[in-house]
């Protein structure tokens, strides 16, 4: 994502398994490319396979933004939630915990979506607590965007435009 609005695909890399090293052949290769920080990468938002975040700490270090896809994050809740709160009567609860939940990414400032999580912590706790649990883990990773101004947030809070360029190309 640019600044201007641009959206593209920079590179592309079919790989055996999810494992670091094959991570590593992806992100050296856009490294030599200039994908850089000194050329202005600021972020990269990744779903929450371990080998990617492995890779981006050996090529990028620090310098780089490693944020987690909120929208898989809030599906991985979802997952849980399903088997903590099953049946029809608890539809209802079920969708008002998402709706919560999803709400907190909505907050202004990343101390502000702390707050609102503690808060929805309390509240869902004792009903479904591995929903809780899930979106308490590596939470902090799916706050970073808020330390950018310069980009949209909704583009850069998910990979969902990512995972459509994937549908597209394995349907071909």
């Amino acid at each position: 994502f640019w600044e201007d609005g641009r959206r593209e695909v920079l590179d592309w890399h079919l790989a055996p398994s999810e494992e670091h090293t094959h991570w590593e052949v992806l992100l050296n290769r856009l490294w030599r490319r200039g994908v850089q920080p000194e050329t202005g990468l600021k972020m990269i938002v990744r779903d929450g396979c371990g080998g990617l975040e492995e890779a981006i700490a050996l090529v990028y270090g620090p310098s780089v933004l490693d944020q987690r896809c909120i929208f898989h994050k809030l599906h991985n809740v979802g997952t849980k939630v399903r088997c903590e709160l099953k049946g029809k009567e608890q539809r209802e609860k079920r969708n008002r915990l998402m709706k919560e939940a999803s709400a907190i990414y909505q907050a202004s400032t990343a101390s502000e979506a702390r707050t609102r999580l503690q808060a929805w912590v309390q509240q869902w706790q004792g009903c479904a607590p591995d929903a809780v649990a899930t979106l308490q883990r590596d939470f902090e990773a799916t706050v970073l965007f808020y330390r950018l101004d310069t980009v949209t947030r909704e583009w850069i809070r998910t990979t969902s435009l990512l995972e459509r360029a994937n549908r597209a190309f394995r349907t071909k």
